[in-house]
């Protein structure tokens, strides 16, 4: 996978986790600017290109002359979701059918931000794990354990069953700074988050034990969801 740009680079050269193949500079002293920050980066192969070659490369002009080729994200499956459930923490994410990779890769940096791992994707008509959810997420993908599995109904009953609490994020739903949801503040809660233009869809509401909305005071009914990910998170974590 190529990723591109100063600051996506720079993040995931200081990213420990991420193993890096191979860096593209147009210049030498972009490189010297990133032995600065990191010596070891000295160590890693690296290519100097021209510009055709960058845009080549990454099929975009924004590339400021700098890519990495890193291994793709470790994705898990419904099967590591079995193994694993009796391990995850007190919060959990569900991402509902988001459609843009940038809003998926806010949504794990604000997870990442708020100190929870776990985050369940479903396999299909989803934005999945992309260079620019990556770019997004400034490189918090690497930090977060991702599961993608094929239907999210299951996955809440398999929740339910140890014994979490789902909340919707829903603009038909009760205020989420109401005192109803103040005992919910220390239990095991999956947050499901919906898709940009339909929210939550219809079987996952019903599999929801609660609604939650941000109350408005302006001339909007609904936030974009990378920004009501981090009000949910914060209301509860």
């Amino acid at each position: 996978m190529i990723i591109f740009g100063q600051h996506p680079v720079k993040d995931l050269l200081l990213n420990s986790s991420v193993r890096v193949k191979r860096i593209y500079v147009k210049n030498k002293s972009i490189l010297d600017e990133l032995v600065k920050i990191n010596k070891s980066i000295q160590n890693i192969d690296h290519l100097k290109i021209s510009e055709k070659d960058f845009y080549d490369l990454t099929k975009s002009n924004s590339h400021q002359g700098l890519a990495a080729e890193i291994d793709t994200p470790k994705l898990y499956g419904y099967s590591d979701f079995k193994k694993n459930i009796d391990k995850f923490g007190r919060i959990i994410v569900v991402i509902d059918h988001v459609n843009d990779p940038h809003n998926l890769g806010a949504i794990i940096r604000s997870c990442v931000f708020f100190d929870i791992d776990t985050i369940i994707i479903p396999k299909n008509r989803t934005a999945s794990i992309t260079p620019g959810a990556i770019k997004s997420s400034a490189g918090a993908i690497f930090k977060s354990t991702i599961y993608e599995v094929p239907n999210l109904k299951n996955i809440l009953i398999e929740l339910k069953k140890m014994d979490y609490w789902v909340i919707g994020a829903d603009i038909h739903g009760e205020n989420i700074n109401s005192a109803i949801f103040d005992q919910y503040t220390d239990a095991k809660l999956v947050i499901v988050l919906g898709s940009e233009n339909k929210g939550i869809s219809k079987i996952i509401k019903k599999n929801c034990d609660l609604i939650a909305r941000i109350n408005n005071s302006g001339k909007t009914d609904s936030l974009n969801v990378s920004v009501a990910s981090g009000i949910f998170l914060n209301r509860f974590s």
